[in-house]
């Protein structure tokens, strides 16, 4: 039904009924026009509601991620300032690999 809304201008639909009064073929057209199109808008609103819902969730995320990175760094520096060493690492184990290799990124 969204389809039809969409794809056929109003006066197509109007004059490829054959109707009896003009009319009644106006009329019928506008009805099937706006049940589509108050269908359209009901999809529409889901959609809007469903991105900002999925934005809000995006952000919160950073901001978690934003007040852990925060936590972290103070807790470093905590541990930096109040005289204790962090362990030491040989050179080439394992712990002085990085996580994840970044690589290069070109844009």
């Amino acid at each position: 039904m969204v389809m039809d809304v969409a794809d056929m201008p109003m006066v197509i639909k109007v004059f490829s009924e054959d109707l009896v009064e003009i009319g009644e073929a106006v009329e019928e057209a506008l009805d099937k026009h706006e049940e589509g199109m108050t269908v359209l808008m009901a999809e529409a609103d889901k959609l809007r509601l469903d991105t900002i819902r999925t934005i809000v969730e995006f952000l919160l995320s950073l901001k978690r991620l934003h007040v852990s990175l925060h936590e972290w760094r103070r807790g470093r520096e905590e541990r930096c300032l109040s005289g204790v060493q962090p362990l030491e690492v040989e050179q080439g184990s394992q712990r002085d690999q990085p996580l994840v290799d970044v690589g290069v990124w070109v844009l």
